[in-house]
């Protein structure tokens, strides 16, 4: 069922793909300065329906590429299409052509490379060759892979796919952590049926309750691949510990952070918006790259509100405008999700790497939420009513995923 609130504008249309926590604040952004937003959900997911800035929502509970593409058949030519998650990326960058024929203008993006980002593998090759510190890893096709690898990595180590979304969607996790070889070899065994290509993968030596621990540097490259800002932030929590997404973010400008962010979105020929995300390996001090979400991510409202519109500057470069580089950005601006950061403080405690009070201390600022927002406040009560039902049925729900897991 199509949600649809007719508006009135003189600039193009918005079309927003896929994602949970990017999709408020791009929408806010574009749906303030009288643009029409219409957004295509993924997954059953429709809380962007809720906000007052999105003309038209139309879910794709499944069948996401088909539901989309029938959708741009029929929907309004000339609109801006941006990718808000993983789907939306996917779906630009194998349907480039396809939309630019049909009349849309999907925001700047190097489709090849894109696509790479999405597999970590792949990521991790390009970063190497662009000369880039990543985690030391082993793809493993094969029992005969697994047993020449397994007992060359340090334990713990972690046992992770290529296509982390997929994954995630599946299982409710981005990786398995292991303590042995016995463990990775019964756990390889046991996702062996999925088809998932799988790494194993070192676990970057350092504390999880540090203040540096994932530093993350943010750029939009122009066509020749000029940055128009530079922007650094800290992953100060996540949830689950060392796999999780982030629970509490602030902007902190590290010029070594930017430095090798920089060295790498342009090394490995990113366009457009580029999150390149790190970890500090205690053991050398060196940065180990993690990740690159070429696209807004859930740090989008921290990124708005330390004076970097992602959504915004993409908008533009896609309708022809021409973008001035940015100089400088608000430290010390924190995003903060309760709910979720309460279960990684949890989690912390019983790991011994947090206390209740330096995890009270850590909150003693001014906060923002990454839903939230006093003019469009329909999102963030959609969002707890759900965060409350799955609650109640959680113990359901880990029944469940620990089936899928078993099978």
């Amino acid at each position: 069922m199509t949600q649809v609130r007719p508006t009135s504008t003189k600039r193009p249309p918005a079309v927003i793909l896929g994602g949970l926590y990017p999709t408020f604040s791009v929408a806010r952004s574009l749906g303030s300065r009288g643009i029409d937003v219409h957004g295509l959900g993924e997954s059953g997911n429709t809380l962007l329906s809720r906000s007052r800035f999105v003309t038209s929502f139309t879910p794709a509970p499944d069948d996401v590429d088909e539901r989309w593409r029938k959708w741009f058949t029929a929907g309004p030519r000339g609109s801006v299409v941006l990718p808000c998650g993983d789907l939306g990326l996917e779906f630009i960058a194998r349907n480039r052509a396809w939309l630019e024929d049909l009349g849309y203008l999907p925001v700047e993006g190097n489709d090849p490379i894109t696509l790479a980002m999405l597999d970590k593998g792949r990521t991790y090759e390009l970063a190497e060759a662009a000369g880039v510190d990543v985690p030391r890893t082993a793809q493993v096709d094969s029992v005969a892979d697994l047993e020449r690898v397994a007992d060359t990595f340090e334990y713990p180590c972690a046992l992770k796919p290529r296509d982390s979304f997929h994954f995630n969607e599946l299982f409710a996790q981005k990786a398995i952590v292991v303590h042995s070889s016995d463990d990775l070899r019964e756990a390889f065994e046991r996702l062996r049926p999925t088809g998932f290509d799988m790494l194993v993968t070192e676990i970057v030596a350092s504390a999880e309750n540090e203040l540096y621990e994932f530093p993350s540097y943010y750029t939009y490259l122009d066509e020749r691949g000029e940055p128009l800002f530079h922007f650094t932030k800290r992953k100060l929590r996540q949830y689950p510990l060392g796999w999780g997404t982030g629970t509490y973010h602030v902007s902190k400008w590290d010029p070594r952070v930017a430095e090798a962010g920089l060295a790498f979105a342009q090394g490995v020929g990113v366009r457009g918006i580029a999150n390149v995300e790190f970890k500090l390996d205690r053991r050398d001090n060196r940065l180990k790259l993690i990740e690159c979400n070429p696209r807004p991510t859930a740090s989008d409202k921290l990124c708005q509100l330390a004076g970097l519109d992602l959504a915004w500057i993409a908008y533009r470069r896609a309708v022809g405008e021409t973008v001035e580089p940015i100089s400088g950005f608000r430290d010390g601006v924190r995003q903060w999700n309760p709910p979720r950061d309460f279960l990684a403080f949890l989690e912390g405690r019983r790991a011994g790497s947090i206390s209740t009070g330096s995890w009270l201390r850590s909150l003693a600022h001014r906060q923002h939420l990454p839903t939230f927002d006093v003019r469009d406040p329909g999102p963030t009560i959609a969002l707890w009513k759900l965060v409350a039902y799955r609650a109640l049925t959680y113990p359901i729900r880990a029944r469940q995923i620990r089936a899928r897991q078993r099978r």
